[in-house]
């Protein structure tokens, strides 16, 4: 079964940001996602994720969706991340407390994600958004 989530961005001062989030158990940084629900289509879940799991919202943009694989244990599970332009950080969110919400460069993100399809999300949407963040800046700054 495909999950679905988010990989929430925003741009600040010409630098791509990216939304990570802590996972419940606070021991990685992931990105908002979720089970399919009955009633809901993926982009509707998907904005759910983004909500509940990171207080942000905004608009889908690029318009289509990223595709790829999570560990989940011992297997592989598909993960459709829709990107999400950020217009609002809430100050409160529902699982504000079971969850740090964390605003990174891309590059940054790249190193937090503790799993490598979500990197490799990242490094889809800066293809997509056409141009990649200058790794020496990043690792200067």
């Amino acid at each position: 079964m495909t999950r679905v989530g988010v990989l929430p961005y925003f741009w600040l001062q010409g630098e791509l940001r990216i939304v990570v989030v802590s996972s419940r158990d606070g021991d990685r940084w992931v990105l908002p996602k979720g089970r399919p629900k009955s009633g809901l289509s993926r982009r509707a879940l998907a904005r759910l994720e983004a909500w509940e799991e990171a207080g942000v919202d905004g608009i889908f943009k690029p318009v289509r969706p990223i595709n790829v694989f999570i560990r989940r244990g011992a297997r592989r599970q598909s993960l459709r991340l829709y990107p999400l332009r950020v217009h609002s950080l809430a100050e409160d969110w529902p699982e504000q407390q079971d969850r740090q919400r964390c605003l990174v460069s891309a590059f940054e993100a790249q190193r937090m994600l503790s799993d490598p399809g979500m990197v490799d999300a990242v490094e889809e949407l800066l293809v997509r958004l056409g141009g990649r963040e200058p790794r020496s800046a990043a690792a200067s700054a």
